[in-house]
């Protein structure tokens, strides 16, 4: 329902300034199938403000119209008179309504203009004038006076909805009608893709929809989730009544958009093939992936840990081996949608060492083996060791030899019959007259090593050629001429025992310098051979050197004795440590002091610094005019304060001056002078005894 107002005014002498308002009521009656609305007039009234006068009946004529369409038409007559009894709305007497179809918008919305076309009259007397506005002729109310009305809004399009979901899911989509005769399509739209679900269909109220990883995965590459936009068409037969939509978010699920990574491991160096496993110190770990990115993902991340290493690409290559254990390799693959996926490997090692010479001696012998210093036979002992490799690395030992005067050596292959042998060779002549220079030589399918002995001549006290400027030697036989030659063995006793053959001795690769209790010196000739040396002060090439300290027979093991060895590295690091035993004991060893290094005999343009601990230091200095005192900062720092200084003028003002000093610290000191007259530089020089550990 609704109503309208037309409204005039007049003013007459008699009747003064009135209002008439002329309010027409109506009716709507809404198809939703034809979405428009009928209207009929249902009420017409009269309402006189502005003076009391009661003016009796008054007859109405004309017609309303809706939309041009005439619902209402008044001639005047009796029986559409009103009687106006005061102020108030008073309802004319009308004829039935005609009606009119107004048809809304899509969206329910709609209007009609409605016409007043005529007005009240009174044609008695001019009293009543006022309705005519100045004459009968021209009635109350403007002519085709009309307004436009408003309809009342009607929801049209059925309403639709939508939760959450997932692809690969069942989405239900909720669809609330307002006719049951309306039908639907409905449509979504996700990552660029449209698709077309019921077209004018009567599924209701609930359209289920699954979108397919497979169709929207490929159209989502970056991300694990999308929105989703619902439409719903209604329609009445095939006309379109309106559309309603809806939004969703729809996520992928990790496991139907997984990645996958899979580890190929190789060894570029070959050793895998030959070994049946990885060798430490040789092999080297070459790491391929195969990815499985899913639905057009890319990959954005790779992360390979191998060898105590991390590599961001695929295939990685490592350094050589470093572990001897097992070891594992693992990787992980971050794909565009920030999924990931990881894989691990594991490799098996074989620890590895260089062939090892775990000892080797040379000796003088009899043909049937029993050692005999004067001998005329050769005999080698030894113990050797090569690491099997699952039995699959190869073994091979040489001896070598030759006469200390000859070029070339004589070479022997030692059967090994196991990686780890111990055993002896003493089948070789060797002539009585002459030392021999003899080497064993342990290799494998990687690398040689070599240990090398001095075979002496036969053992007898004291001999010498016989001939003219022939040499004479002790405790061997002679070799050379105007030469005198004193075996390995031999010392000499004054006081102290003295090696006599000044040579320096190579200590071989795995040695142990704790069986170093002999007097003499002896040479580490590389870092990689101090490298497998055992009770080393540092592991560092250099020289040891070996002295006793006291006892009453340190060539034998049978009685005590006390020792010193001092070893300096070829970087002038000196290291000392001593060591005794009980009659017949195995020597007992200290542990290793650092007596020096290069950085304690070190000395600058004004300073000395002592191995002992101590650091002088000199400078000279001046204190300005218009002051007492300066600062002197100290080239090195002290250990302490505990220092003493010696400050002297210079020059003429100055060479009389006495000199205090105060405020000491580690690294300066304030110097103050003695005389009364400021107006001078003051020069001096200073000088300090200290210590600097």
């Amino acid at each position: 329902m609704g109503s309208v107002v037309f409204s005039d005014s007049y003013s007459t002498s008699i009747a003064g300034y009135a209002t008439y308002d002329i309010r027409i009521s109506y009716s709507e009656s809404y198809s939703i199938s034809t979405n428009k609305s009928t209207i009929e007039i249902t009420d017409v009234e009269l309402r006189k403000q502005g003076n009391g006068v009661n003016w009796g009946s008054l007859p109405f004529f004309g017609d309303i119209k809706v939309n041009g369409t005439t619902l209402i038409s008044m001639s005047g007559g009796s029986s559409v008179r009103v009687s106006l009894s005061g102020d108030g709305y008073c309802s004319v007497a009308i004829p039935s309504s005609g009606s009119v179809d107004v048809s809304h918008n899509s969206d329910g919305t709609g209007s009609f203009t409605m016409q007043l076309v005529g007005g009240f009259s009174y044609s008695g007397d001019d009293y009543f004038c006022a309705l005519y506005q100045g004459s009968p002729s021209q009635p109350f109310g403007v002519a085709e006076t009309s307004k436009s009305v408003s309809l009342t809004t009607r929801p049209r399009a059925s309403s639709v909805s939508v939760s959450n979901g997932y692809f690969g899911s069942n989405v239900p989509i909720t669809i609330s009608r307002h006719a049951s005769s309306f039908t639907h399509t409905v449509k979504v739209s996700c990552a660029g893709y449209s698709q077309t679900l019921m077209t004018k269909g009567s599924t209701y109220p609930t359209v289920n929809w699954t979108p397919a990883v497979a169709t929207y995965a490929p159209r989502i590459t970056t991300a694990m989730r999308a929105r989703a936009t619902v439409t719903c068409e209604t329609y009445s037969g095939s006309t379109l009544v309106g559309t309603s939509t809806a939004t969703c978010t729809l996520t992928l699920r990790a496991a139907d958009v997984a990645p996958a990574v899979s580890i190929a491991t190789a060894d570029p160096q070959g050793y895998l093939s030959t070994y049946g496993r990885y060798v430490k110190s040789k092999s080297k770990i070459k790491v391929t992936l195969t990815n499985t990115l899913r639905y057009g993902a890319t990959l954005a991340l790779t992360q390979i840990t191998a060898n105590g290493a991390t590599y961001n690409s695929s295939p990685a290559t490592t350094g050589v081996i470093a572990s001897a254990s097992n070891t594992s390799v693992t990787a992980k693959i971050t794909d565009s949608r920030g999924q990931t996926a990881t894989a691990s490997a594991t490799i098996a090692i074989y620890d590895y060492t260089s062939p090892q010479i775990n000892s080797f001696s040379v000796h003088r012998c009899n043909s049937d083996g029993t050692l005999n210093n004067s001998g005329a036979y050769m005999r080698v002992d030894y113990k050797v060791t090569v690491t099997a490799l699952g039995n699959n690395n190869s073994k091979t030992l040489t001896l070598k030899y030759k006469k200390v005067s000859a070029s070339s050596y004589t070479s022997q292959a030692i059967t090994l019959s196991a990686y780890t042998q111990t055993g002896e060779v003493h089948n070789i002549t060797a002539d009585v007259n002459s030392s021999y220079n003899v080497q064993l030589v342990l290799s494998d399918d990687f690398t040689s090593t070599t240990s090398a002995l001095t075979l002496p001549t036969a053992s007898t006290r004291i001999n010498w050629k016989s001939r003219e400027n022939g040499g004479i030697a002790f405790g061997k036989v002679s070799e050379y001429d105007k030469t005198l030659e004193i075996a390995d063995d031999w010392y000499l006793r004054y006081n102290n025992y003295i090696p006599l053959n000044n040579v320096v001795n190579k200590i071989p690769a795995n040695a142990d310098l704790n069986d170093y209790d002999l007097p003499g010196v002896h040479a580490i000739e590389s870092n990689s051979t101090a490298a497998t040396i055992a009770n080393m002060p540092q592991q560092t090439a250099g020289t040891l050197r070996v002295f006793s300290s006291a006892g009453s027979n340190i060539k034998t093991s049978s009685t005590w004795k006390h020792l010193i060895q001092e070893y300096i590295t070829f970087t002038g690091v000196k290291y000392q440590r001593s060591g005794g035993s009980g009659s017949g004991t195995a020597v007992t060893w200290d542990a290793w002091q650092t007596i020096y290094t290069s950085a304690d005999f070190k000395s600058g343009s004004n300073y000395c610094k002592m191995p002992d601990g101590t650091l002088i230091q000199w400078g000279e200095a001046t204190i300005p005019s218009g002051s007492a005192k300066t600062t002197v900062t100290f080239p090195l720092a002290f250990v302490n304060v505990n220092y003493a200084i010696l400050a002297m003028g210079v020059y003429t003002f100055t060479r009389d001056i006495s000199f205090v000093y105060a405020a000491q610290t580690a690294t300066t000191i304030n110097i103050w002078h003695g005389s009364a007259d400021l107006s001078h530089n003051v020069y001096f020089k200073w000088l300090t005894i200290g210590r600097w550990k």
